[in-house]
């Protein structure tokens, strides 16, 4: 019977051998995932991509999972702001669930499942723990870095966000790191996060001041 989820043909394995071999600076390739190459080299549905052999490692040097959550492994997008991810250090541990934006390891939601189990059920994103944001939701844009380009780059972010501080402050602010810029609506923080973290991370959004649930800097509105 022809499966609707698993779309492709198999993977040969010389591709998997491949894989694994370019997959190596990332970590071990679990053998669950092995196993579904084995059955699909990758597949796509109308809400999301499960990578083959040929282009996990491209996905996951874009999401620069080494940087952000080593050890971990993505395996598929929605094509906007959800990734599922797995354990390199487990064979057959549960399929991980995340914002591309966020990726702090502390903040994965386990689905519960094995990856063959969550290919079964349909690839079920959705992530209970993160609260639905819309673009005019108020959020906060924090500062949680100091960025390379120093006090002149602090000048250009405090212009950009209109944020109330003087310079004498602004030059002592590394104490008071992670330091909230503005409260604006979420469409807003994503535009002016895009506009600072071009050559680097130094800002981050959270839903309010507490800085307790951080949210995905992919753009899904425009």
């Amino acid at each position: 019977m022809y499966d609707k989820i698993r779309n492709r043909n198999p993977a040969l394995p010389s591709e998997i051998v491949q894989a694994i071999q370019d997959l190596s600076k990332v970590g071990s390739v679990p053998e669950q995932l092995k196993i579904e190459w084995g059955k699909s080299n990758g597949f796509m549905t109308d809400f999301l991509e499960f990578y083959s052999t040929a282009t996990i490692v491209e996905r996951n040097l874009e999401y620069e999972t080494i940087k952000y959550c080593p050890g971990y492994l993505i395996v598929a997008n929605d094509f906007g702001s959800r990734i599922a991810l797995l354990d390199t250090n487990l064979d057959f541990g549960n399929v991980l669930l995340s914002y591309a934006g966020t990726m702090r390891v502390d903040s994965f939601e386990d689905t519960e499942m094995s990856l063959g189990t969550w290919i079964d059920n349909n690839c079920k994103l959705e992530l209970q723990s993160f609260p639905e944001i819309s673009a005019s939701t108020r959020v906060c844009l924090v500062l949680s870095s100091l960025p390379r380009g120093g006090l002149k780059e602090l000048l250009r972010i405090k212009t950009l966000t209109n944020v109330a501080i003087g310079i004498s402050e602004l030059k002592s602010i590394e104490n008071k790191l992670p330091f909230v810029l503005c409260e604006t609506s979420y469409i807003k923080a994503l535009r002016f996060a895009d506009q600072i973290n071009q050559n680097e991370s130094c800002v981050n959004i959270y839903t309010d001041s507490s800085l307790k649930v951080l949210l995905s800097l992919t753009n899904t509105f425009d």
